[in-house]
């Protein structure tokens, strides 16, 4: 969890914080959230919006905690990386 915890940081996000204590998602959002438009990333565990899915990591919304379960799981420094460029404009 520190490794991850400090990939997090590099990216400018959150330490991981619990989403769903009934499933165990964790979720990790910027530090800063200037709009409502802001896209966090999250670990899932078997399930993406109800949905059987493979384990990995997501894209989840800051706002509503949606994920966007149209994308395949990736690495955790591939969704950071994509959530972030999302979050650029």
């Amino acid at each position: 969890m520190t490794n991850r915890n400090v990939l997090l940081a590099t990216f400018g996000f959150e330490p991981l914080q619990v989403l769903d204590p009934h499933t165990g998602w964790v979720a990790s959002y910027p530090v800063e959230m200037d709009t409502d438009d802001t896209w966090g990333v999250t670990w899932s565990e078997g399930y993406v919006e109800d949905l059987p899915a493979p384990n990995g990591w997501y894209l989840c919304h800051a706002t509503d905690g949606c994920v966007d379960a149209e994308l395949a799981p990736m690495s955790l420094e591939d969704a950071l990386t994509l959530a972030c460029q999302r979050n650029a404009g």
